[in-house]
């Protein structure tokens, strides 16, 4: 099982190198998610307003940042700002995070500011643009 894991980092971080190639922003974006996963918010943070100082409506960072935001706890005002933006710009891609997914993250955020009502909207706005959006629907369900 751990050698599996190891070809699938390898493939990952193969492509991700391939990517950089090509769309560096986006690669700097991606590796915030993998930070952020790995609980190293302050590299997410940093490799988002890199990207973000370039070009501040990259979609990808934007979300990256209020995803960030919304795990850690931290830097949440920004954090709105940012996914509020990306829901002024059609995602750029099939694989790009959608406006439900925002709207979730939203809804994370206005949690931790303990804006209960306000969570609610975002959470009940993800699911109907998304009915299968479990993650708002187990927070909605945790709301009430």
């Amino acid at each position: 099982m751990h050698l599996d894991h190891g070809i699938s980092h390898a493939k990952a971080a193969a492509h991700l190198e391939e990517i950089r190639k090509r769309d560096p922003d986006r690669a700097a974006a991606l590796s915030a998610l993998a930070k952020g996963n790995a609980k190293d918010f302050p590299a997410a943070f940093k490799l988002c307003e890199g990207v973000l100082a370039k070009n501040a409506d990259h979609y990808l960072a934007l979300y990256q940042y209020g995803r960030t935001a919304a795990l850690s706890g931290q830097n949440l005002e920004r954090g709105l700002r940012c996914l509020q933006r990306c829901l002024e710009i059609e995602p750029p891609a099939p694989s790009s995070p959608t406006h439900s997914m925002v709207w979730n993250r939203l809804g994370n955020i206005r949690e931790l500011l303990k804006e209960r009502e306000a969570a609610r909207s975002a959470y009940e706005t993800a699911l109907k643009l998304d009915v299968g959006n479990r993650p708002a629907a187990d927070s909605l369900a945790k709301l009430k």
